[in-house]
């Protein structure tokens, strides 16, 4: 495990590698200070070779797109900062990103909040649905 952020008294974001790991199926149990513990199921995905977009649609609470919302994608060692505005329909699209790396995806937008206002991505493959929705 790289890291682990407290984002709340009920929520955690983990930061994990799974370089050099077989893929597989495994079960990721997390125990809190006070020896509280969560299980969960996590996958570990073989990379595939080529390059993919990922994209999706950010929206208000009532469904509808969200213009010029900011996306930004970072890898996890920070050696990839990209950036994308959404269309005027709330889509966006960050083409040929390299699979197999582990990604923060963030959102802002100066009339919105979302919550959580970032996602901790594994590429794969294409993804045309990592979707965000303002509270």
């Amino acid at each position: 495990m790289n890291s682990v952020t407290y984002t709340s008294p009920t929520s955690i974001t983990l930061n994990l590698t799974t370089t050099g790991a077989t893929a597989g199926a495994r079960i990721l149990t997390v125990t809190n200070p006070d020896g509280q513990q969560a299980s969960g199921n996590l996958t570990v995905l073989p990379p595939t070779a080529a390059n993919a977009s990922i994209s999706g649609r950010v929206t208000s609470a009532e469904g509808r797109g969200i213009r010029g919302a900011v996306i930004r994608i970072q890898s996890s060692d920070g050696t990839v900062n990209r950036v994308v505005m959404t269309n005027s329909m709330g889509y966006y699209m960050i083409p040929d990103m390299e699979t197999g790396i582990t990604y923060v995806i963030s959102i802002q937008s100066r009339r919105f909040v979302f919550e959580p206002a970032s996602v901790v991505y594994t590429h794969q493959d294409p993804i045309a649905d990592l979707n965000f929705r303002a509270q």
